[in-house]
């Protein structure tokens, strides 16, 4: 079962804040039920390497996670 979690961070082009979006651990899309998931394919060591690092993502900074139950 592929575990979701809930991060916040920045967009690097205004630095405008983002929080509450959800990222799942695996890429295994299911449209009936994660139509709200922001992002695929981050597990939380993959979330813990790019904490508060500009050169990881394309679009966006993450700032902080925490796992949650859905």
């Amino acid at each position: 079962m592929s575990k979701y979690f809930e991060i916040s961070g920045y967009w690097k082009d205004n630095k405008e804040p983002f929080e509450g979006y959800i990222v799942k651990e695996f890429d295994d899309f299911n449209e009936a039920e994660d139509d709200f998931v922001f992002e695929f394919g981050w597990g939380e060591r993959d979330l813990e390497e790019a904490l508060n690092k500009e050169t990881v993502f394309n679009d966006w900074v993450l700032t902080s996670y925490k796992e949650i139950e859905l």
